[in-house]
């Protein structure tokens, strides 16, 4: 009705907007909480993304007086955010306007984490790998500027190297022998041994094959060079598990060289 809000008063028409713009700003309220409770919330570390998303968002919102205007703990109870996260994005805002603008936040590495980069090492040396002249490829292998990096222009880089493909000797539980007797392997526990560790990191399989380059590749049986290895180092392991099942399965045994052998009758019986 138009003829009506041109009757009405001055400060009734300033009253009505100050009621939307409140009614507003509670939605927006309710918005953020939503978006810092629910769309990032977290039980443990959030992802760089997440993180850079959330100190972001909550640094528009926060004064950087928050706590000496004492409206800190109204914005606790606004937003359901607890102390620290409050007090943490005051400190956020107060470097943002020091600075001009934003800096993009990075994770600080965990105490416990291990570099990959002796096994890695591992891997390109003749105990664990050759160089694959049958399967002739070049890999591009990807590198964290900013583990070697001093600076934060050359963290921001992303490196790559070509590396020619490498094919793996034996298999990874072979490679894990290998690796245990590696003199990177003794500087691994070295330095990652503490006074709850005092022998380092034991390196199982899984991590062994986690730093593996990805150059190394194990090679499939139409890649070999050598025929004949390829037949024993497949058909091996099938050998075995079937003829523990034929030994089982039959009452009286095998009578064979191989099977009445002690040898072979202290083998079945480790197994």
């Amino acid at each position: 009705m138009p003829e009506v809000k041109r009757l009405l008063p001055e400060h009734v028409r300033l009253s009505q907007k100050e009621h939307a713009d409140l009614r507003t700003a509670t939605v927006l309220l309710e918005a953020a909480r939503g978006f810092f409770n629910e769309h990032l919330a977290s039980n443990g570390r959030r992802n760089e993304t997440d993180r850079n998303a959330f100190w972001a968002g909550l640094a528009a919102l926060i004064p950087p007086d928050i706590f000496a205007s004492r409206r800190g703990r109204a914005a606790m109870r606004i937003l359901h955010l607890p102390y620290r996260t409050i007090k943490k994005a005051e400190a956020v805002r107060q470097e943002v306007e020091q600075k001009g603008g934003w800096t993009q936040m990075k994770a600080k590495p965990r105490s416990n984490r291990i570099d990959l980069e002796l096994i890695n090492e591992w891997w390109h040396t003749e105990a664990a790998s050759n160089e694959d002249n049958q399967n002739k490829e070049a890999i591009r292998v990807y590198h964290d500027g900013g583990a070697a990096a001093g600076s934060e222009e050359a963290a921001a880089q992303v490196r790559y190297d070509t590396h020619w493909r490498r094919y793996q000797l034996g298999t990874n539980k072979e490679a894990l022998k290998e690796f245990h007797k590696s003199p990177q392997y003794a500087q691994l526990c070295r330095e990652t041994a503490t006074d709850n560790r005092p022998n380092g990191v034991q390196v199982g399989r899984k991590l062994l094959v986690k730093g593996r380059c990805p150059c190394i590749k194990v090679r499939r049986a139409s890649e070999c060079d050598c025929t004949i290895c390829t037949f024993v180092i497949l058909n091996l392991p099938l050998w075995h598990r079937a003829r523990k099942l034929w030994l089982r399965a039959s009452e009286a045994g095998c009578e064979c060289e191989v099977c009445s052998s002690p040898l072979c009758e202290l083998y079945w019986s480790c197994t």
